[in-house]
């Protein structure tokens, strides 16, 4: 039996919000990059079949732990993509805490 997988606890309005105040980088455009990031959990999640919450990224280790996962999985510069979207999430999370 496949778990639930997906990206919980996310407000995407307020991740949105994050976003635009903190930037993600000079050259992104900032709904393509939440639409993104979003998106990069949601393949962690659907590779990895876990949920990505507070409690699954809460420090990093956590994420390097999920990096490791993936190794094999994905290719080295996707997994990269992937961890910049943890971070974020990862922060979002703490900041609204």
């Amino acid at each position: 039996m496949k778990r639930n997988v997906g990206v919980l606890n996310i407000d995407k309005d307020k991740y949105r919000c994050f976003i635009q105040c903190h930037g993600v980088g000079d050259n992104d455009n900032i709904a393509r990059s939440v639409d993104s990031y979003v998106s990069c959990l949601n393949s962690v999640a659907h590779h990895l079949e876990i949920e990505i919450n507070p409690k699954t990224l809460k420090n990093e280790a956590d994420i390097e732990c999920v990096k490791t996962r993936l190794k094999g999985i994905v290719a080295p510069n996707t997994i990269s993509n992937y961890c910049s979207a943890m971070y974020q999430y990862q922060y979002v999370v703490m900041v609204r805490e």
